[in-house]
């Protein structure tokens, strides 16, 4: 079992499950065998999270906040990193406006498709959200979908099929109202 921790992913070979440490407050990615033992740090970045692991172990795809706001990682950008190794140096392959993260900076996810070659990410166009995809070989972010005017919400984790072909995502529409309060009793 481990203890604060956020963003977990398998290793393709399923022996090892990744995740960002919460127990350090400056978080970091860790790795912990499933036959037992104790975790292994692989990236020890202040703020380094949501790892994505290529199938065969060969690389690390994990989000980076660049810079922290009076209001800590709110409003912070980020970007998009490969480690290859994971434990090795890294290469920028994406950057996210920190107005572009839906909900909370904790919440921004990236999922790696069965076959490596792209990440899907949702991300926040004005008062909607819709999934980009970002090449791992490099190239612009493309939406994948196109909600328009409708306020469209996904705050979780993305899933790809098992041919890479689909993307499968939880996702809510949600409407507002404003409402007067005529009393107030104190």
């Amino acid at each position: 079992m481990v203890e604060n921790a956020w963003m977990p992913c398998w290793s393709g070979d399923g022996r090892w499950l990744y995740f960002r440490s919460l127990a350090d407050p400056s978080g970091n990615i860790q790795k912990l065998p499933i036959d037992g033992g104790s975790p292994v740090l692989v990236r020890s970045e202040a703020g380094a999270g949501q790892p994505a692991v290529l199938a065969d172990g060969s690389g690390l795809y994990y989000v980076m906040p660049l810079r922290a706001t009076v209001f800590g990682v709110w409003g912070a950008d980020h970007e998009i990193r490969c480690a290859r190794p994971e434990d090795g140096p890294f290469e920028t392959i994406g950057h996210i406006s920190g107005g572009r993260v839906a909900i909370a900076p904790i919440m921004l996810h990236i999922t790696l498709s069965p076959d490596g070659r792209w990440l899907a990410v949702p991300l926040s166009d004005g008062a909607t959200s819709n999934i980009w995809v970002l090449p791992t070989g490099g190239g612009p972010m493309t939406p994948i979908t196109d909600f328009g005017e409708r306020s469209v919400v996904i705050a979780r984790n993305v899933s790809w099929s098992q041919d890479s072909q689909h993307v499968y995502a939880a996702v809510t529409e949600t409407e507002t109202d404003i409402v007067l309060f005529r009393r107030f009793i104190f």
